[in-house]
């Protein structure tokens, strides 16, 4: 049985395990408090609600993805135009149920 090869040529070095980057995404909660470049939103389709993987740069240039709590998912997919996000961390609303403040530029 032959194999057409005339649009990609076969390698026959196969990569290793090692090969293979694995991005650690971080929980929000597990970030500092602290403002942050929005390099990247991607989008994810769940069974009950959407949610986002942000790729974030710190001041000193570091990047890392993580997690996007649902507020903030649904704020950055009603507008795409955000720079950043200042993640100002965990509050108590009136009813006694804790979430995650953020503000978007």
């Amino acid at each position: 049985m032959a194999i057409s090869t005339d649009r990609h040529a076969i390698s026959q070095d196969w990569p290793t395990e090692e090969s293979f980057e694995r991005k650690e995404i971080f929980k929000w909660r597990n970030i500092s408090d602290a403002i942050y470049k929005i390099q990247k939103v991607k989008y994810r389709k769940g069974k009950y609600e959407d949610s986002a993987i942000l790729t974030l740069e710190t001041k000193n240039g570091d990047k890392f993805c993580v997690w996007a709590p649902k507020r903030l998912t649904e704020d950055l997919m009603e507008d795409d135009s955000y720079q950043f996000v200042y993640k100002i961390g965990l509050k108590t609303s009136a009813d006694g149920n804790e979430y995650f403040d953020y503000e978007l530029m």
